[in-house]
């Protein structure tokens, strides 16, 4: 009875919380420095997208669960970009190459281009 009290207490509060950390391990498990250091922290991202952070790289970090015991890394702490209303760049952290998709519908690929892994060799006319 007491355990059950205190459990309907604790989910009258807003345990769940946001908030930014930065990445201290990024190799076989990823943790997270924010409030304290997170271990083991999973990657959350929309369907079909796969992204690992580096260390360093600041991110945020959505703790779910019951008693908040569940964290996320749900994103990228973005850095001033000086990119239009509307456009999308995917780049690496570390930079590289890039895939910039314009309002107009202008695509634009920077870097090495391979197809079925084999490098991409425009026919000169």
């Amino acid at each position: 009875m007491w355990l059950s009290r205190k459990l309907t207490q604790h989910e009258k509060q807003n345990t769940a919380s946001a908030e930014t950390g930065a990445v201290t391990i990024d190799s076989g498990e990823v943790a997270v420095f924010s409030s304290g250091e997170d271990r083991d922290v999973r990657i959350a991202a929309p369907g079909g997208f796969f992204w690992r952070p580096i260390s360093g790289e600041k991110v945020l970090v959505i703790k779910g669960g019951t008693f908040a015991e569940e964290p996320f890394i749900v994103g990228a702490v973005q850095e001033d970009e000086a990119l239009p209303a509307g456009e999308i760049r995917i780049a690496p952290a570390k930079g590289g190459a890039e895939i910039l998709l314009h309002n107009d519908g202008r695509v634009d690929i920077n870097g090495e281009l391979f197809i079925n892994g084999m490098p991409y060799i425009p026919l000169l006319m």
